[in-house]
């Protein structure tokens, strides 16, 4: 008996099995299980840590034995995965967290039903949301409030709804990626407000940005869809404006850092990345990618400087993905492929150009004139060192220009994520206090960070420092004190601050 055994521990998902009529089956995620995949004689098996063994989904033997209750499609290697979660999390995983790894792990899989099909001995298994699959019952039966209440959890009786199930699985099995149901109308205005609410002093750019962002979502035509290149100093809301844009629509967001992709056979990552991290923001659902935001973060650095063929062959890379095309995505070696389309994603190129902004006659893109009567054309990109094939691919360029210091303070006391606002519901939720600052708090933290490298994050940072006493003290005596008050001493010296 010939028997082989991956090499480390693997992660995979173990769905339990349910028959609709003839040759069509779901698959109904469970739990995550750890443990080993093994190949015997050609057939797959998963041997969980506490020896539990799972038949694999494209055995087609153990789909039709009555007595197997669970499958598992895909495995992943636990190492990869806890380094993958890491790089994803606020905190970092230790060896021993693996019970966070399983839980995410799991996560990303939930929200899709698998429809497995057998047909001439060949297996076919597609995923889709269970809200899909609901719409698609709802359509052709009346069905009762209580299977929909229920769809979730077990699904075990859903044989009795008859023939009606075969109809189901024939029209889910149909289903393509390619669909595009409708999407919702989106009021532009509300939008805009929603973002001007959080984001300081670019309010013509948001204007064109909801715009154009509003317009992608609802099109179903991907020759209408465009793409922006932004640019603009670090540190004055560029990527948040993006990241609040996709809170507003609901829809994955993802910022990626560019510097970290390479020329293929290069140490680094490649496109495909980027769509891993995209599918990962999306918790595994297929769907939820379509319409994703995606960010390409520091793309000046990707310029070319003197004969740096690496950098122009990155540039070429991203090509295809700006196209809108569809990638075969594998998370791992273990793990099946899924298709990703990127034809109704929307890809922001963004990175700070420096230099690229000097005065020029009116000749191509104006920057708002208001401030310093500066021109940026499309020869500009291009003699920073981006090819033309890629200035190409993004239809619109929008400038974000440095920030007031009216704009800073208004950052700082009005926007609904001033780091002091956002510091003011937490000391509510956790304390039970109320924190107030005097104008001279807001003036001492505007010029302690008045020359800050990084922007509007060298406030949270001033905030954070100046309060950080405040909070060990109210740590040490929980629900004694009602309200907390901060000046300019407590920005100079974190330890003056008044409690009552």
């Amino acid at each position: 008996m010939k028997k082989e055994q991956d090499k480390g521990l693997e992660l995979t998902i173990q769905y339990k099995k349910v028959k609709l009529l003839n040759n069509f089956f779901l698959l109904l995620p469970k739990r995550a299980v750890i443990g080993n995949s093994l190949n015997i004689e050609g057939e797959e098996f998963f041997i969980a840590e506490d020896g539990t063994q799972i038949e694999a989904a494209d055995n087609i033997s153990s789909i039709q034995d009555e007595s197997v209750d669970y499958l598992f499609d895909q495995t992943d290697s636990l190492a990869e995965e806890m380094e993958f979660f890491e790089e994803n999390l606020d905190h970092t995983l230790d060896e021993n967290d693996l019970e966070e790894v399983e839980q995410l792990y799991f996560d990303s899989f939930y929200t899709d039903i698998g429809l497995l099909e057998i047909n001439n001995d060949q297996i076919s298994i597609i995923y889709l949301e269970k809200k899909k699959f609901i719409s698609i019952f709802q359509q052709l039966d009346d069905l009762t409030e209580q299977f929909v209440n229920e769809h979730g959890q077990e699904l075990s009786d859903i044989l009795a709804y008859g023939q009606s199930v075969n109809e189901i699985a024939i029209n889910i099995s149909n289903y393509t990626a390619s669909d595009n149901s409708e999407q919702k109308e989106i009021d532009v205005q509300e939008l805009e407000d929603y973002v001007n609410e959080r984001i300081i002093g670019h309010k013509d750019q948001i204007e064109d940005i909801a715009t154009i962002l509003a317009m992608n979502y609802q099109t179903k035509d991907p020759k209408e869809m465009e793409h922006i290149l932004v640019a603009g100093p670090t540190g004055v809301g560029k990527t948040e404006t993006f990241e609040i844009i996709a809170e507003y629509l609901k829809v994955p967001f993802v910022n990626y850092a560019t510097t970290t992709l390479s020329d293929t056979g290069l140490v680094g990552k490649d496109v495909e990345d980027i769509l891993k991290y995209v599918l990962f923001k999306a918790n595994g659902s297929i769907e939820k990618t379509k319409r994703a935001i995606i960010v390409l973060d520091e793309i000046d650095k990707l310029a070319i400087r003197g004969n740096d063929v690496s950098q122009e062959s990155v540039q070429q890379n991203l090509l295809k993905l700006l196209e809108g095309h569809t990638f075969d995505v594998r998370l791992s070696e273990q793990m099946a492929t899924k298709n990703i389309d990127t034809s109704f994603m929307s890809f922001i190129g963004c990175g700070a150009f420096s230099n690229i902004f000097t005065p020029r006659k009116p000749i191509g893109i104006q920057i708002n004139e208001e401030q310093n009567n500066s021109f940026v054309d499309l020869q500009s990109f291009l003699d920073f060192g981006m090819i033309p094939e890629l200035m190409g691919r993004f239809g619109q360029i929008q400038i974000f220009q440095p920030l007031t210091e009216f704009d800073r303070y208004l950052v700082l006391t009005k926007s609904k994520i001033s780091p002091f606002i956002i510091k003011q519901g937490q000391f509510s939720r956790q304390f039970g206090v109320t924190l107030q600052a005097d104008e001279s708090y807001y003036q001492a933290i505007l010029q302690k960070t008045n020359h800050s490298l990084i922007g509007l994050r060298g406030l949270k940072n001033a905030v954070n420092h100046s309060l950080l006493k405040l909070e060990n003290q109210l740590l040490k005596q929980p629900g004694i004190y009602k309200d907390a008050f901060v000046s300019e001493e407590t920005v100079k010296n974190a330890h003056q601050y008044i409690l009552k």
